[in-house]
This record gives C-alpha cells, structure tokens and sequence, in this order.
C-alpha cells in the first residue's frame, strides 16, 4: 500500500521562537510607550491644578493687597501702622517677610493677613485671616506643598515719600499629592502689586 506524502509543512521550533520574541518585544514596547504616555499626562494634569490653585491664591492676594493700606509684617486686629524700620515693612534689604497684614483701605475693620503656615499635610500651605490673625482658613490645597512665601515691600515708611508703596509676592510650590520620585511639579511665581492712591 502506497502512502500519500502530505506536502503541508509546520513551523519548526526555532521559527515559532523567533515569532514568538518578536510579538513578545512588540507588546513590551507598547506597554511601555502607554505607561510612559500615562505617566506623563498625570504629570501635566497635576502642573495644571497646582498652578491653578496657586494663581488664583496670588490674584486673591494682589488684588486685595492693591486696594488695601497700612501695610506691615504682623497680624493686629487693629492699629497695623506704616513703619520705618526694614525688618519691620518687610524690605527688601531685610529679606522680606513669611506674613503681610493690611488694612481694607478706608475701611474701619479688622486687618486682612496672609502667612505661610508650614505645619499643613502637604508640608506648607497659605492661609488668609480677615478678623485681625485670630482665626485662619487655608486659600491653597495642603497637599500642595509651598515651600516659600516671601513679601517684599518698597516705599512703606512711617513718613510718605514720592515712593509708591509697591509689594512683590514670591510663592514656589511643589506637589505633594502623587508623592512620586519624578512626578513633583515645581512652580515659581512672582507678580508685584502697586498700591492705589486715593484721589
């Protein structure tokens, strides 16, 4: 009995290796590429939110700040008065100051202040009071870290001069919120505020 020969041929072991690598480095670097694309979008989404949260503190601050008066370094519910000494007015000269207290301009309330409260979860947050320093309320997410909060004030002296009292606000923020290696966002912002003169 004569036996038919089956010309179909298999894949041999070493082919079906070699295929089996090649999709093997394919799905590799596609994983990869999704993971690295992901990683990146969530580091974009969270540069996004902590500079908005930041700038809407620092619009918060400049736009009080240019209406306000009585600038000093301290929280007094009444009597902030304009002063002479750097270390006081927060000059320039004398490194600035981690708090600002003001007065709402013309108004007979309780000083406004702004100060870096380090002991929030994120490791340090602004906080804003409206009655004078005696209670505080946060105005930036505590789980984005503010490393730095500086006011530098120019032409605030016990006596006016043709100096326009001016404040530069320098915030630096990091995000703690993913507390990743490689995925902190760091931010640097400044803006100054020139006082409105009443006519």
């Amino acid at each position: 009995m004569m036996k038919r020969r089956n010309g179909t041929k298999g894949f041999t072991l070493l082919e079906m290796i070699v295929a089996v690598g090649i999709f093997s480095m394919v799905a590799v670097l596609a994983s990869g590429s999704a993971f690295l694309f992901h990683r990146l979008q969530r580091k974009a989404i969270n540069a996004q939110n902590v500079h908005d949260n930041i700038r809407f503190a620092l619009d918060t601050m400049a736009r009080e700040i240019r209406t306000g008066d009585k600038f000093c370094h301290v929280s007094l519910p009444t009597g902030c008065v304009n002063v002479s000494a750097p270390s006081l007015n927060c000059s320039w000269a004398s490194g600035g100051c981690t708090q600002f207290s003001f007065r709402e301009s013309l108004a007979d309330t309780p000083n406004i202040a702004y100060r870096l409260n380090t002991g929030a979860p994120g490791g340090g947050a602004i906080q804003k009071s409206t009655d004078g320093g005696v209670q505080w309320y946060y105005i930036t997410d505590p789980e984005r870290t503010i490393s730095t909060l500086r006011f530098y004030a120019s032409g605030i002296t016990a006596f006016p001069d043709e100096e326009q009292e001016r404040v530069t606000i320098v915030i630096e923020v990091k995000s703690a919120y993913l507390a990743k290696p490689g995925e902190e966002s760091r931010l640097l912002l400044q803006t100054t505020v020139t006082k409105r003169k009443a006519l």
